[in-house]
């Protein structure tokens, strides 16, 4: 008896010390619709480097990001980020991601829309839908003439490389942390 409040203890004492865990709770400008997106960025949190620096940078930007599953009309398109409106203070955008999709995969193309959240969150001047496209105009290229979904569609290499750089570190957290530490002598 006496053992087992002793493993109760330590459990809860490893719960709250876990790198990721605490870090999650406290994010304030990335919101999730859902217990499962909390888990998936809690994950993203602590298994990739190039994920949680993004999500550190949106942390510290004027952006609120809500990030919420979507059902989309393509089978082409996995994710997007819009931007919602704009304030004084804070922009508001909606990062949509493909659900149900493994988490590997969900956490790739987060890292990838986060990204394009970023860049917007890096141009204080995009406030709206012609200021957003002028920004990807001068930092991307359109998309419409793939026949994804749509017009104002853009995309950008940074956003392609941070999607790839986040599958890499999920499939090789050895050589993803080996590099860091090579990068930081």
């Amino acid at each position: 008896m006496e053992t087992h409040k002793w493993l109760q203890r330590v459990a809860l004492l490893l719960l709250l010390l876990l790198p990721g865990t605490a870090h999650a709770q406290t994010l304030d400008r990335v919101r999730v619709d859902s217990d499962d997106l909390r888990i998936i960025i809690s994950s993203g949190l602590q298994r990739s480097q190039t994920f949680s620096a993004i999500i550190e940078r949106l942390e510290a930007s004027d952006l609120i990001v809500e990030v919420q599953c979507a059902h989309f009309k393509s089978s082409i398109l996995a994710g997007r980020t819009v931007l919602l409106s704009a304030q004084p203070s804070v922009r508001y955008v909606l990062v949509e991601v493909a659900c149900p999709v493994a988490q590997a995969a969900t956490l790739e193309i987060l890292g990838h829309e986060l990204r394009h959240a970023l860049e917007i969150a890096s141009a204080p001047w995009v406030v709206d839908e012609p200021s957003l496209s002028r920004l990807y105009t001068q930092i991307g290229y359109s998309t419409c003439g793939l026949k994804m979904t749509g017009a104002g569609e853009f995309e950008t290499a940074d956003a392609l490389e941070a999607g790839a750089r986040v599958h890499h570190e999920l499939l090789h957290p050895m050589a993803s942390t080996r590099v860091a530490q090579l990068m930081t002598k």
